[in-house]
């Protein structure tokens, strides 16, 4: 399985994804893909679209809130929610998503540490974070950001 992850670099703005990109995708023939500081809006069905038309017809996307980044993860095979907990803080929210993939029997998380300000907030996030990742630690895991 060819499981290919990357940033996007929108830092929160819903920036334009260009051609080159889904030419990029489309190349390196992915399983599934995994975009972190992806921004959804409704300009990007025809994006979804080329995903789908490159055999990447399952897509789901963490939370949508203002500001804030978001993962998305499509993939060939069909997969759903998984049960893997979130994030508490908004932005550690919105930067996260897990999925399952039933007949392969294993959940993906796709992942951005968001840009704190703070290290108490940073520090709050990693703690967060490693205490969900310690609750799936004896299943079939793979993170991806």
């Amino acid at each position: 399985m060819r499981i290919v992850g990357w940033n996007l670099n929108h830092r929160i703005q819903a920036k334009p994804i260009p051609p080159e990109a889904v030419q990029a995708i489309q190349h390196l023939a992915p399983d599934v893909l995994v975009l972190t500081e992806y921004v959804d809006t409704v300009d990007r069905c025809g994006f979804k679209q080329a995903l789908r038309n490159m055999g990447l017809p399952h897509i789901s996307v963490s939370e949508k809130r203002d500001r804030h980044n978001q993962v998305l993860i499509a993939s060939r095979i069909e997969h759903g929610a998984s049960t893997v907990p979130t994030p508490k803080e908004s932005h550690g929210l919105t930067n996260f998503l897990a999925v399952s993939f039933g007949d392969r029997d294993f959940t993906l998380i796709g992942i951005r540490a968001p840009a704190y300000e703070s290290t108490k907030e940073l520090r709050s996030y990693w703690e967060d974070l490693t205490g969900i990742l310690e609750t799936v630690s004896a299943q079939k895991v793979v993170v991806v950001g």
